[in-house]
């Protein structure tokens, strides 16, 4: 489908997707209740869950790659607030 994730969280973020606010993907929630799992995820966990709903190639926990997704989104949202545990859809 040739997404990415800036598509939505920077380009989009704010507007609706399947009834679900967009957020700017800041992690600073994690780890998180989200209802759609009835229990508490990982950020990794959440990033693969997005990838396997865009369709792409989902990757393996703790791939290279994953890690360093998480790493630039950390840094990303270095300085805000911490507001863990969090609840989303």
């Amino acid at each position: 489908m040739n997404l990415s994730c800036a598509q939505c969280h920077d380009g989009n973020w704010g507007k609706r997707l399947a009834g679900n606010v967009i957020p700017q993907a800041h992690p600073t929630g994690y780890p998180l209740y989200r209802l759609e799992w009835q229990g508490v995820g990982s950020l990794e966990r959440r990033l693969r869950n997005c990838i396997f709903g865009t369709r792409a190639q989902t990757l393996e926990f703790g791939s290279d790659d994953l890690v360093d997704l998480e790493l630039f989104l950390m840094w990303r949202a270095r300085g805000m607030k911490i507001e863990t545990p969090a609840v989303r859809p």
